[in-house]
């Protein structure tokens, strides 16, 4: 529905069809007071034409817009958009002091018993937060609010949603203020949720995966187009989860998506289901090999190669010794230097492995 070549022949079909209806209206039979609108005629038929070509462009853009690589890279567009969107946020003033510092240390003392809770009024997907419009609902009422659900949460209702402290100061009607700032959908959207929109191309990996398809290659480029978005994100700064007003107060505490758990994301269920097949384990090495060396943070270096040392644990089960050999030798050349060039001979060794899966 958001491809432009769709609805620019959806608009073409019904703008058509309702100035035929238009013209139809006009023409008249009465004896002695005929009329026809030829030119109106002539521009409906010039209009019929059009619609011809375009179904003809429809039928040739939806054939193309189907195939799994350009899913896949339509699905890896909005994952940079949302990238960009989101980092850095721009929530209140981040605090160099505390940003690396564990939240149980920036909070005050008692604030999980005396924080008023905010709950949720429906049932459904969290879609966007307002965070500016939090950062002055805390400033003008002098308290600290925390987010509980980020967007992408699924809450029920009655869950809760974020806690103010102190809670005395909170009553029912700031309370629906609050929760004013929560806008909640029945689906998921990447407005603010860069995680779904990973989970998109990994959904798309593991059903390519799947006994009934079996089709590594799928999952080979959404690995490709995920490692893509993990170094975009790699080189963006991460917001603090501590924000502070323009006097350096802290007003709101909000976790944003980190590039540890987006790689978890990423990696993981792929990496569950393609334990099989070599060529998808040696791809998933090379990605974090990739990712790795345009990381510059030490959290989300030590992340990466603990990915990397998964996917060896699920390359040692492989069935076939000579599919191990090549995973140790890309294992060995790849993380060693994710700095420099990728290693050569790579296209023996990829090779090797379609030959170990053909037969």
């Amino acid at each position: 529905m958001r491809d432009r070549g769709n609805q620019i022949v959806l608009g073409t079909f019904v703008a058509t069809y309702v100035y035929c209806l238009l013209v139809l209206r006009t023409v008249s039979g009465i004896t002695g007071d005929e009329f026809v609108p030829h030119l109106s005629v002539t521009l409906a038929i010039l209009l019929a034409l059009a619609s011809l070509g375009v179904l003809i462009y429809f039928i040739h853009h939806v054939a193309i817009s189907i195939q799994a690589p350009e899913i896949v890279a339509n699905v890896a567009c909005d994952l940079h958009e949302a990238i960009d969107r989101l980092f850095p946020d721009d929530i209140g003033q981040a605090s160099p002091a505390d940003r690396t510092l564990p939240e149980a240390e920036v909070l005050p003392e008692g604030f999980d018993v005396e924080a008023a809770a905010v709950t949720s009024p429906v049932n459904g997907y969290v879609q966007v937060v307002d965070g500016n419009h939090l950062m002055l609902l805390a400033s003008q009422h002098d308290v600290l609010i925390r987010i509980c659900r980020r967007p992408g949460s699924f809450v029920m209702q009655g869950s809760v949603l974020a806690q103010v402290w102190p809670g005395d100061r909170w009553d029912d009607v700031r309370a629906a203020e609050v929760r004013d700032t929560f806008l909640f959908g029945e689906v998921q959207t990447p407005m603010q949720d860069v995680e779904f929109v990973v989970n998109q191309l990994v959904e798309v990996a593991v059903r390519a995966l799947s006994p009934g398809i079996n089709d590594p290659f799928t999952a080979m480029t959404c690995l490709d187009r995920l490692g893509e978005g993990l170094c975009h994100l790699a080189r963006r700064k991460i917001p603090s989860p501590f924000r502070h007003d323009e006097q350096g107060k802290l007003r709101v505490i909000a976790h944003p998506f980190t590039l540890p758990h987006m790689a978890n994301t990423a990696f993981r269920q792929i990496r569950h289901y393609g334990r099989s097949s070599a060529a998808v384990l040696i791809r998933q090495l090379d990605v974090i090999s990739e990712v790795l060396g345009q990381a510059r943070r030490e959290e989300d270096r030590i992340a990466l190669r603990q990915q990397a040392d998964f996917t060896r644990q699920a390359a040692a089960a492989l069935p076939e010794e000579e599919d191990r050999l090549a995973f140790e030798m890309r294992s060995e050349n790849g993380l060693a230097a994710p700095e420099h060039c990728p290693p050569q001979g790579l296209d023996t060794t990829t090779s090797r492995v379609e030959g170990s899966l053909n037969r």
